[in-house]
């Protein structure tokens, strides 16, 4: 269980209270109308934050990646080179596995290409 999961209900009542003993200084001055949409802004604005603080952590999660992306090609220039030789395209993920990864790809473009050729059609006598 996550910190958030458990403590975001725990601070909307906790807040709830202080509003009340703030706005009215009893709580009985408040309507259950106007706890309820009360309670149900702060909520509101809770969850907004925890959206954004999600929609943050993913872009910098990508921006990981694309700085690993970007750091293998300035490294492994050659092994992409080769690899451009076989196919048009680098296969999905060679780039976040680095070097290694890379020279797997190049091993399976070598080994199918090397069934290709032993797949010859026979000659016609």
């Amino acid at each position: 269980m996550d910190v958030f999961d458990w403590s975001i209900p725990f601070l909307a009542e906790n807040i709830t209270g202080v509003m009340k003993v703030l706005l009215g200084g009893s709580e009985s001055k408040l309507t259950k109308d106007e706890d309820n949409k009360f309670k149900q802004h702060v909520s509101d604005k809770i969850d907004t934050d925890f959206n954004k603080k999600e929609i943050i952590k993913k872009k910098v999660r990508f921006i990981g990646r694309l700085a690993k992306m970007l750091s293998t090609i300035k490294e492994e220039n050659n092994l992409i080179n080769e690899i451009k030789k076989y196919s048009d395209k680098i296969p999905k993920g060679a780039l976040l596995g680095g070097k290694n990864m890379l020279e797997d790809q190049i091993k399976l473009f070598k080994d199918a290409q090397k069934n290709d050729k032993s797949e010859k059609i026979p000659d016609k006598k």
